[in-house]
């Protein structure tokens, strides 16, 4: 009996032991799932925090291709030259930037069938910054008329209200809210009207 008992005995031992090894391995597991969970989730917000940086500086980059556009066709509406090469250049400076940011965020951010365009954005800047450079040139000759500067600023706000929209749209997809309108408000240049600032994108469409 005694023998029995003793047997009995290590076997409970032995099966508790395996009981406890068991729950240990299992609850290694369950940490090791949550640490995965956690760092999954702290991935996701650093790739989100990341992309909305991204957006942020193009809409930046974009918004001061506009206002340097803005100011030159002030300058060129009060009859006063506009440096050309200057403008060329702080041009060419904010494209770089904004370009830069866009191909950042290629095939980051699902806009749900938003976004699309007829031409790409870097081609539509470009030529609006050259017509601007071409109606320097021409004023440098002749004034130019009120018609031919209003049909720049047309172009130009055209332009930047089509990438506002986009990026904007990029920036709803990543925090999946509404981001409302934002105005835009740049200072008179000296003895020029400047142009009414257009919203920063058109109106929602469904």
């Amino acid at each position: 009996m005694a023998m029995v008992e003793a047997v009995l005995a290590l076997i409970s031992g032995l099966g508790g032991a395996g009981l406890g090894a068991a729950g240990a391995l299992w609850s290694q597991r369950a940490k090791r799932r949550d640490d995965a969970a956690a760092a999954s989730i702290a991935a996701g917000r650093a790739e989100n925090e990341l992309l909305l940086e991204t957006v942020a500086t193009a809409r930046a980059a974009v918004r001061a291709w506009w206002t340097n556009a803005q100011r030159a066709l002030a300058e060129l509406e009060a009859g006063r030259a506009v440096d050309a090469e200057q403008y060329d250049a702080e041009a060419r400076a904010d494209m770089k930037e904004f370009t830069e940011a866009l191909y950042r965020l290629a095939g980051r951010v699902q806009l749900n069938g938003y976004g699309t365009y007829r031409r790409p954005f870097a081609d539509l800047m470009t030529e609006s910054s050259r017509r601007i450079i071409e109606a320097a040139h021409r004023h440098a000759q002749a004034p130019l008329s009120i018609a031919e500067i209003e049909a720049l600023a047309a172009g130009v706000r055209e332009v930047h209200s089509e990438i506002a929209l986009h990026l904007v749209r990029n920036a709803e997809a990543v925090t999946g809210q509404v981001i409302p309108p934002i105005g835009y408000v740049y200072p008179d240049s000296p003895g020029a009207r400047t142009f009414p600032a257009p919203p920063p994108y058109p109106p929602r469409t469904q």
